[in-house]
């Protein structure tokens, strides 16, 4: 299936995507020694590690992920740097000397030096993506050393996949909102509380809420504390979305293409209008991206 996922195809998506499990790693797409030659992108995120190989510009051949405690307890503590490295490469179908170079998202600081170090062990070709790192990408930004390096990979991949006017909206922790321009500038963008974010926190605070689980109401007006919930935080939050896009839109657009990424992106999106499709890949495919444009020569 394509690394991207138009929002009419969310639920086939879902159907078909096979994740496997090995050595506590979960992957897709991938068979041990399939691959001769490959870019290892690596997203280092708050609480997930994502990998992808790459041959040429091409979507990912294959992903996995590993949450950020078990590699780090399981990979890095207990047996090395090395060794979550490898865990993750069999199960992306890959074997360490198939590495030809890496690129490096981190907003863990605690992550950043032990994934440099087990990626110097793989190729002497590492990129760790920051804006001080990458020049092809302009970036407006006061001051640039503050702008999270998945941001930016977010923006390289949305101007070199669709052009620009155009805007990211990641997901995750927080919610990322990025715009580049039609001259492939970062312009800037919103920062929001991540929908499982905010959901948790109003859990803990009010005593008589529970988790109602997450799906998609089939009408805003609830009618139990549960349809309340659910369409307050799932409607409520599409609906910031779908106005945070309109007002970036009317300072920096119009909008070539908007696209979500991220771990509640394939939730969000069934109702935040302003989204146009659903790419899980993107980020990676920024730092894929990044790699081979901050090589000599690169296009």
């Amino acid at each position: 299936m394509p690394a991207y996922v138009p929002r009419d195809r969310l639920a086939d998506a879902g159907r078909c995507r096979v994740l496997c499990k090995v050595a506590g790693v979960r992957s897709a797409g991938g068979s041990p020694g399939r691959f001769s030659s490959v870019i290892l992108a690596i997203d280092a995120g708050n609480f997930k590690i994502a990998f992808g190989a790459f041959d040429g510009d091409a979507p990912p051949l294959s992903t996995a992920s590993l949450p950020v405690e078990s590699f780090v307890a399981e990979g890095f503590e207990a047996e090395g740097p090395g060794a979550g490295f490898s865990r993750a490469i069999n199960a992306l179908g890959a074997c360490p000397s198939d590495v030809e170079g890496v690129s490096i998202s981190s907003v863990v600081p605690r992550l950043t030096p032990l994934l440099l170090e087990a990626a110097g062990g793989l190729t002497e070709n590492v990129l760790n993506l920051t804006p001080a790192s990458f020049a092809p990408m302009p970036v407006r930004y006061n001051p640039p050393s503050d702008l999270g390096s998945d941001r930016l990979a977010n923006a390289l991949a949305m101007f070199h996949l669709y052009g620009g006017p155009a805007c990211s909206v990641d997901l995750g922790t927080a919610t990322n909102f990025d715009v580049v321009s039609a001259s492939g500038e970062f312009v800037g963008g919103a920062i929001a509380p991540g929908l499982g974010t905010a959901a948790d926190a109003l859990w803990s605070k009010a005593a008589r809420l529970k988790d109602p689980g997450w799906g998609l109401p089939a009408r805003a007006l609830g009618q139990s504390t549960a349809e309340c919930l659910i369409s307050g935080t799932l409607l409520g939050y599409a609906g910031l979305v779908d106005e945070m896009v309109r007002l970036l839109a009317a300072e920096a657009g119009p909008f070539v293409r908007v696209v979500a990424v991220g771990g509640m992106a394939h939730i969000v999106s069934q109702a935040a209008r302003a989204i146009d499709e659903v790419r899980p890949t993107l980020t990676l495919e920024g730092l894929n991206i990044a790699f081979r444009l901050s090589r000599p020569g690169g296009a």
